[in-house]
């Protein structure tokens, strides 16, 4: 019985030595290891070297082709330090086996309408990541990337973890600089069936300001900073962008996840119009969102989020940029569905925090924050018409602006004299809250 070498040279010619080598790894079930890391330092592959480079063709027809696959250890395809000097096309493919290229050099990763096991692309630069209506029966993994275009999941289905801890997306100061064959959107957006590709499926309830999905599909054709785009998406574990560095938005408008949404110490910088940073409008969380000890240069969006569990913002820093298209937001959370806590200790936000109609589960803890008013509006926070079923604590709070609690209900407040706003500055028309539990409903 020919093995897996014997059965890609009756499909290809001048199989190189490392293309073997790599043929050979995948059959026994072990890395194939090139370039100058030699699964030692890890270091990134040399460029200019053409000895690790691997043709994409190749590496396509190993993850889809049924009599490949038959030898191919299930481990899969596992690739450390190449170089591929063409896209990686697998749109509508379906890959048979996990993929694993980590600390490699790639163009464009085009995986569109595919069906896949996990993929894992850890440690690797390339220009863009294209994977809209993807279908993955594992994890996608991102961790320690270098991506110089964008990360792009609309309406993507992924049945574990979705990973991009550590990366770099979008061009900023501390990434490398863009070259001349790496664009923001190379494909043909014209040619891709977005309907086809679960958006579709989105409510026009759950679009919130986007409205219709053809006029969500007009935001995505015509993008305006966007470096993560997982708008529709279904993700059925965890979201994990810790240490995250990302120069344009962050977006997962009308997603749904299963479990936690962890961006611990990320950095999100807005560079479009809009001023938006990082957007979860419409979302639905099963878990908690960890948003501590970020670091945001612009609006934080979570319109309309629905959530089990807690919203943890401590020791964070948002800002403010673009006030007259933002509105002056820092965050923006109207319309929040909470069941959890919602908790902002030790966070710095410059521009409004807007909490207009949430309906909170537990308590809201804004100890020792600092609230600074937004440029446009003056509003330092607002949590005007809110249900609050538990505590909203201002101990220690410095506040520069307006404060708006009118019509807000709350079950207990906690508070000093020194946490509210100068004289005419605090808005508290028709606020209802409990002295202490038990005690009956008071107005101030």
């Amino acid at each position: 019985m020919n093995g897996l070498v014997e059965l890609a040279q009756m499909s290809f010619e001048d199989i190189t030595e490392e293309e073997t080598a790599l043929i050979s790894a995948s059959e026994a079930g072990v890395v194939a290891c090139f370039g100058k890391s030699k699964c030692g330092a890890l270091e990134l592959p040399d460029g200019e070297s053409p000895a690790n480079s691997i043709r994409p063709e190749l590496l396509y027809w190993m993850c889809t082709d049924e009599e490949a696959i038959k030898l191919i250890h299930a481990r899969g395809v596992q690739i450390i330090g190449a170089k591929f000097d063409k896209d990686l096309f697998f749109d509508y493919a379906e890959l048979l086996c996990p993929l694993a290229i980590f600390y490699c050099s790639l163009h464009d990763v085009i995986l569109v309408g595919a069906s896949t096991k996990s993929l894992y692309f850890n440690g690797s630069s390339l220009c863009n990541f294209m994977a809209d209506g993807l279908d993955t029966e594992g994890d996608v993994i991102l961790n320690d990337a270098n991506v110089r275009g964008s990360v792009r999941l609309l309406g993507a289905n992924i049945t574990g973890n979705f990973e991009c801890m550590g990366s770099v997306l979008g061009v900023g100061d501390k990434t490398v600089s863009a070259n001349n064959q790496c664009k923001e959107d190379r494909q043909d957006l014209s040619e891709i069936d977005y309907k086809a590709l679960n958006l579709k499926k989105r409510k026009e309830k759950r679009l919130l300001d986007t409205q219709t999905p053809d006029d969500h599909i007009k935001r995505i054709k015509e993008p305006s900073g966007f470096v993560l785009n997982a708008d529709g998406s279904d993700i059925k574990v965890d979201v994990r962008l810790d240490y995250l560095k990302a120069y344009g938005e962050v977006s997962f408008v009308g997603g749904n996840l299963g479990g936690d949404f962890v961006c611990t110490k990320a950095e999100f910088n807005s560079t479009g119009d809009d001023g938006r940073a990082f957007t979860l409008d419409g979302h639905i969380n099963g878990g908690d969102i960890f948003l501590d000890n970020v670091v945001s240069n612009g609006e934080i969006r979570l319109l309309g989020e629905e959530m089990r569990g807690d919203l943890i913002c401590r020791d964070s820093v948002f800002k403010c940029v673009n006030a007259e298209k933002s509105n002056g937001n820092a965050f923006y959370a109207d319309e929040l569905i909470i069941e959890g806590n919602v908790f902002f200790e030790r966070t710095k936000c410059f521009g409004t925090v807007s909490l207009h109609g949430a309906d909170v589960g537990n308590r809201i803890d804004f100890a020792s924050a600092t609230l600074a008013n937004g440029p446009k509006s003056k509003i330092a926070m607002t949590i005007e018409n809110a249900d609050i079923d538990g505590t909203l604590s201002m101990q220690d709070v410095n506040i520069e602006g307006h404060l708006i609690l009118a019509h807000a209900k709350v079950r207990q407040l906690s508070y000093n004299l020194q946490s509210w706003p100068k004289p005419g500055y605090l808005h508290i028309d028709g606020f209802q809250y409990h002295l202490s539990e038990g005690k009956s409903k008071n107005k101030l």
